[in-house]
């Protein structure tokens, strides 16, 4: 433990020595921060550039220059007088408000040509510039994400290569929606409004531990001052079912005020189709389900920002949902029996009355302690969540000279309620960027379900239940960042002590879970020239088991199947390598590398001497993934953008249950390629090729067949691109 301490001490030692990071702030006379003013030191010796940078939206800027240096510090502005002053090597590290005056004369015109790079790995995260692409024309934020490095879209579904989920936030903010609701508020944001997309495949411990996801943050860019705009859209598909979308959203900027408010609606729906063979001693179940899933949902997402001064801004969020998913089920199981002819028939019915309401609230309030760039985010954020449903089932047995019919309707009452407050604090010293806070949410769980059997004409006490549950979790985290020459680090840790209890009051079961775990983070990224960039991450993750899951009550779609929750389950966790290589800012490659232990996945079992078939999650996985990925935009002719990305991987998992297969390995493949046209010199119409194909692979104990997609696509921008 000794030398540990010693190690670390002179890891941080390392980190502080040297050199020196210089601060300051540049304004114009009416007190208005200056971006992008080019900041230059010159040694006072040899008339040398030692350091240049340029202001960020703020007017900050930071300068690493060596502690044996005294400088002249140059800045300059196209349309302001530059400026030159002298700072001594007793330079106090804040170089304080540097304020720039205006020329006299005015200028007619001004053309800045200054491009960053399409692709940038920073230590923990891999970044988009969308504004230098051209699939930012006309586009909306779900189409980028289509063609982000190492991001996924499938079925309108967003993932993340060699990820089992992924998590979205907006300026820094979670969008806590469904599928559904959060592609509709992703086609609302345009793409010339994002200024980047950040990847983080291994996010660092700022962000909770839980999930084996990635996150994905959209920066958008920062609105004009005395701004206020608006936008409609609307979409139409056609495929088994129509489905139609339309939105609208409204910015307001002026002064000290922020406004913005963004509202979806849709009303549609899909078609799933889905079989299932299962294999008795004497017979063979054939199921054959078409389920129709209803899409209706409202959405509205509203915030207001308030600068209280110049270095402090307080706001409040609010985005709240209103979802049908209601559907509707056609299920046909022929029985076949030992002559291979069919011994009996069963259909099933069913119709799921469903109604989900959300509400989430935000407040934050920011504030910058000095030009160093130490600052402090305060988040309290309260989330409510209903669920409504209501589900009819009638199922007809028809044997020989009968016919049995049976009907219940399974009745379900769920709400969910969370308090959350975070503190967040960057603090640099030197060259050390040191990153600390903290963490604690409170969620409670309460459902209510009943059945009712039709054909006694009574409510099923066996088959009702009422389920609470509750988790509480602390955590506190601490990272710290330098850069060492061509070197990035990054460390991190994570301490989250979580405590769940879950009671069936039905059933007269409880379960209690208390755990504490450190999640620790390391990023290395190592520049060696401008067109080679190579990092290498670690991460370690907690899954944990899902509100409905853990819910003991049986789920009927017929009276011989049925889907239980395990009050029993227990969270599982992951550890995730990766090491990447960035060629000309362009070409991405990736090898990653995730080891998962007591992992979960559904099974169907049936039990001995019956036909009945159960639906349980279960704790019994062990799961390795090797895999490669790689991402590369084509640009050969002016007319043609070509955007490719594959990912491959080699999955090996192990089950220690009996009644699954030992063991199974294989490949899984997915490959994409977006093809951009553009038809004019003036890039108004557009337009677009794109093919996607996920070869036949495996998943937990589960096999998985090919899925290929073609969309062909016109783009017209008219009315100066407004429409």
């Amino acid at each position: 433990m000794r030398n540990a301490i010693l190690f670390f001490s002179l890891f941080l030692y390392s980190f502080c020595s040297y050199c020196q990071t210089y601060t300051g702030l540049v304004k114009n006379a009416q007190n208005e921060p200056l971006p992008f003013v080019n900041v230059v030191a010159t040694d006072v010796i040899d008339n040398k550039t030692i350091a240049g940078v340029l202001t960020d939206e703020t007017g900050y800027f930071s300068l690493i220059i060596p502690t044996s240096h005294a400088f002249i510090l140059t800045l300059s502005l196209i349309g302001y007088r530059s400026r030159e002053q002298y700072f001594p090597t007793t330079t106090t590290q804040d170089l304080g408000l540097l304020l720039l005056q205006e020329e006299s004369s005015e200028l007619q015109e001004v053309v800045i040509h200054a491009a960053q790079p399409l692709l940038t790995r920073k230590s923990d995260r891999l970044i988009f510039n969308v504004e230098n692409s051209i699939v930012s024309a006309g586009a909306n934020a779900l189409e980028v994400l289509q063609k982000t490095a190492g991001v996924r879209i499938e079925r309108d579904k967003i993932g993340m290569l060699g990820k089992n989920s992924v998590q979205i936030l907006v300026n820094n903010r979670l969008c806590p929606l469904t599928a559904e609701d959060l592609t509709a508020y992703l086609r609302s944001i345009r793409a010339e409004d994002i200024a980047r997309i950040e990847v983080m495949t291994n996010p660092p411990a700022t962000y909770d531990a839980e999930g084996n996801s990635g996150l994905i943050h959209i920066v958008l860019k920062k609105t004009i001052n005395n701004f206020w705009g608006g936008e409609l859209t609307s979409s139409f598909q056609q495929s088994s079912y129509t489905s139609a979308t339309v939105g609208g959203s409204l910015t307001y900027q002026k002064n000290k005020w922020s406004i913005f408010s963004s509202t979806n609606k849709n009303d549609g729906a899909i078609q799933v189709q889905e079989k299932n063979k299962i294999y008795y001693p004497t017979q063979l179940w054939d199921t054959d389900t078409k389920i129709k899933y209803f899409t209706r949902f409202f959405s509205n997402r509203t915030g207001i920002d308030y600068a209280v001064n110049d270095r402090s801004t307080i706001g409040i969020q609010y985005l709240g949902n209103s979802n049908r998913p209601d559907n509707q089920e056609q299920t046909s199981t022929p029985i076949y029996g030992p002559s291979k002819g069919i011994d009996s028939l069963l259909t099933t019915r069913a119709h799921t009355d469903k109604k989900i309401v959300s509400h989430a609230l935000n407040g934050h309030f920011k504030t910058v302690f000095d030009t160093l760039g130490k600052n402090m985010t305060v988040d309290l954020d309260y989330f409510t969540y209903t669920n409504t449903q209501e589900r009819i089932n009638t199922s007809n047995v028809r044997i020989p000279q009968r016919e049995e019919v049976d009907s219940f309707t399974n009745a379900t009452n769920q709400s969910i309620t969370t308090y959350t407050s975070t503190v967040n604090v960057e603090w640099p010293l030197g060259k050390v960027q040191f990153d600390f806070g903290g963490k604690v949410s409170f969620m409670q769980n309460n459902s209510d379900i009943s059945t009712y059997n039709h054909r006694i004409e009574a409510l099923d006490l066996g088959q009702s239940n009422r389920f609470n549950y509750s988790e509480n979790t602390q955590a506190l985290y601490a990272s710290a960042s330098k850069t060492l020459k061509k070197w990035d680090i990054k460390l991190g840790v994570r301490l989250e002590h979580t405590q769940t209890k879950g009671l069936s009051l039905t059933l007269n079961e409880r379960q209690e879970n208390r755990y504490t775990h450190l999640f620790p983070t390391l990023y290395v990224t190592y520049t060696t020239n401008e067109n080679n960039q190579w990092s290498f991450n670690y991460g370690k993750r907690i899954n944990r088991p899902s509100y409905s899951s853990l819910n003991p009550f049986r789920w009927y779609s017929t009276p011989y199947a049925y889907t239980e929750g395990n009050p029993f389950l227990q969270p599982f966790f992951s550890d995730n390598f990766e090491f990447a290589h960035v060629y000309k800012n362009n070409l991405n490659t990736s090898f990653y590398l995730s080891k998962t232990t007591n992992g979960v996945d559904q099974i169907t079992l049936t039990a001995p001497n019956t036909v009945t078939q159960a639906t349980i999650r279960k704790n019994f996985l062990k799961e390795i993934s090797i895999g490669l990925s790689q991402s590369y935009t084509f640009k050969e002719w002016h007319w043609l953008t070509s955007y490719l990305q594959y990912n491959v991987n080699y999955t090996e998992i192990k089950s220690n249950l009996s009644s699954t297969k030992a063991e199974q390995s294989g490949l899984n493949f997915y490959f994409s390629l977006s093809n951009t046209l553009t038809f004019n010199q003036t890039k108004t119409l557009l337009g677009e090729v794109t093919f996607q194909y996920v070869a036949p692979g495996i998943s937990g104990m589960d096999y998985i067949t090919a899925y290929h997609r073609t969309d062909i696509g016109i783009r017209w921008l008219l009315l100066d691109r407004k429409l």
